[in-house]
């Protein structure tokens, strides 16, 4: 099971949807830095290497 926190999801909901790094943190009102490193939190938890690869585990969280 992954367990984030509120915001390190949001960025990685929202990367889904093909929205800039700029964009995102725009919306979420942090930095670009932040957001970077809170999908470089979330793909080093998934073991995977970037957002080509997010939308299989975040689709399917809890694959028990």
């Amino acid at each position: 099971m992954l367990v984030t926190h509120a915001r390190t999801g949001s960025s990685a909901r929202r990367s889904l949807s093909r929205q800039r790094i700029a964009s995102i943190a725009d919306q979420l009102h942090l930095s670009v830095r932040t957001v970077e490193t809170h999908l470089h939190k979330i793909y080093r938890k998934l073991g995977i290497w970037g957002r080509s690869q997010l939308a299989a585990p975040l689709s399917n969280p809890d694959p028990a």
